[in-house]
């Protein structure tokens, strides 16, 4: 259910949600302010963990006295979601930089991470390789594979070039929804800055038959509003959720619970979308854009 002047109006509408046996997932959120859950490296930086079935996020303070090295059989996907930052990456001796917002695509192997100054960064992992996700602070969610959610296939391609992509070159278009990039395994949607809050009366709640959507807070004050279907099970019935969140955090949003999000602060609100596997229906609209890098 979307306002007319929402471009995912245009999206071919989801069956109404299933009603079957299958346990429902609770909603999440994990908070990457409390330092009780950060994990600091050997030269000071501070990385919290929180993941989905699919996926796994790092969430990481960065300054110029620290980086980081990794070693990730998959590789991964480096989010820089502030305007001044600069975040170079280092992989095998081959090195990109990107300055201000945006991603960069890590192939798998070792890669040191540094920045220019403060700044924080996130990188997304996917879980082909199940002892990934093991790190997270809600690894015990997924000792047991959701059984509504899509499962990765176990030889989906890593990506292979170590490649910026920054948000600069894609600026916003009239009818595009957010600015939406994507590997083999992974989709990440900058939703356009909210400048004041959000229209009450223009919210988009809304499903998903059979996959998590992770949101991403970077900036501002959000609101999520996430609804259990009723399933035969009274056992499985919960109260709505109304979760409010400042700053950094990562939302877990199960199938196929109804949801959207609201944008509260009076300056500037900045969540990112994470899908995985990626969304077909957002790649057949034409929205990613790097889609020439990782064809369906």
């Amino acid at each position: 259910m979307y306002d007319k002047s929402d471009p995912r109006s245009q999206l071919a509408q989801s069956s109404s949600a299933p009603i079957g046996s299958d346990d429902i997932a609770a909603p999440e959120t994990h908070v990457f302010t409390d330092p009780q859950t950060a994990v600091a490296t050997d030269d000071g930086a501070n990385v919290w963990s929180a993941r989905g079935q699919n996926f796994l996020v790092r969430y990481v303070e960065l300054d110029s006295k620290a980086s980081l090295d990794w070693d990730e059989s998959r590789g991964y996907v480096l989010i820089s979601a502030i305007e001044q930052a600069a975040v170079e990456v280092n992989l095998g001796g081959d090195i990109v930089r990107l300055d201000g917002r945006g991603i960069i695509v890590v192939p798998p192997g070792k890669s040191r991470i540094s920045a220019e100054g403060a700044v924080v960064v996130a990188a997304v992992l996917d879980t082909v390789d199940v002892s990934t996700g093991e790190e997270a602070v809600n690894a015990g969610s997924y000792e047991q594979p959701h059984p509504r959610v899509a499962r990765l296939a176990d030889d989906a391609p890593a990506p292979q070039d170590l490649t910026a992509y920054p948000l600069s070159d894609y600026p916003a278009e009239d009818g595009r929804f957010g600015t939406i990039f994507r590997t083999h395994t992974l989709m990440i949607n900058f939703l356009d800055d909210q400048v004041g809050p959000r229209d009450p009366e223009k919210l988009s709640p809304h499903h998903h038959d059979d996959f998590e959507q992770g949101s991403l807070t970077i900036q501002g004050k959000w609101r999520h509003h996430i609804r259990t279907p009723w399933t035969t099970k009274q056992s499985q019935w919960r109260e709505d959720v109304h979760t409010t969140v400042s700053g950094p955090s990562l939302t877990i949003i199960p199938p196929p619970t109804v949801h959207t999000s609201q944008g509260l602060g009076d300056g500037t609100n900045l969540m990112i979308d994470l899908f995985s596997p990626p969304r077909d229906d957002f790649a057949a609209k034409g929205w990613v854009v790097n889609a020439e890098d990782f064809p369906q």
